[in-house]
């Protein structure tokens, strides 16, 4: 079955800890929306924690332990886009957005995020010098609020497709599709 590569908003579920990388704009920049999630990914999952993640036409629902919630697709809200043979979901953050990476192969859904702390743990560095690495690829902001910092990068489409190969996004959970 051809890989697809969709972006999931789980926002609150998978990266309760932590430092996520957002982005200024939806990606890849320029891209069209979407108005659904293709078929072949439409269905339920469920992961090795028994969380159950729901996909149809328009919306993405996760039941968890720790968290749940429903995000439907809407303009400037949550963006669905292609790239490349890819799916882009998009979910706005305040002036930022989030993005993951989703990876089909037949009946299994592989999850990825940009997470800054998992995203230096694989690579055998940290935050600093990731952040560093990556400043000399993608403009970068640094937001800090409080104690803490968020990262927004601002690639060009090419730089996005860069960093999807430069494994900036990480493993964060693994889905399995059910036949009810």
């Amino acid at each position: 079955m051809k890989k697809l590569l969709l972006v999931l908003p789980l926002t609150l579920y998978f990266l309760s800890t932590g430092k996520p990388f957002l982005f200024d704009s939806p990606q890849p920049s320029g891209g069209e929306n979407l108005d659904s999630v293709p078929a072949a990914l439409r269905g339920t999952y469920i992961n090795n924690s028994n969380d159950t993640l729901i996909v149809d036409a328009h919306s993405f629902r996760l039941i968890s332990k720790k968290n749940s919630f429903n995000r439907v697709l809407k303009k400037d809200t949550v963006e669905l886009r292609k790239f490349k043979g890819y799916l882009v979901l998009n979910i706005r953050e305040n002036n930022a957005w989030r993005v993951y990476p989703l990876q089909a192969f037949g009946n299994v859904m592989d999850v990825y995020g940009f997470d800054a702390e998992k995203v230096a743990g694989s690579k055998k560095m940290t935050v600093d010098e990731l952040v560093n690495e990556l400043k000399k690829q993608v403009e970068t902001d640094e937001i800090k609020e409080g104690d803490k910092i968020r990262y927004v990068l601002k690639p060009e489409k090419k730089t996005f497709e860069k960093l999807m190969q430069g494994k900036y996004a990480v493993l964060i959970d693994e889905f399995y599709k059910t036949f009810d």
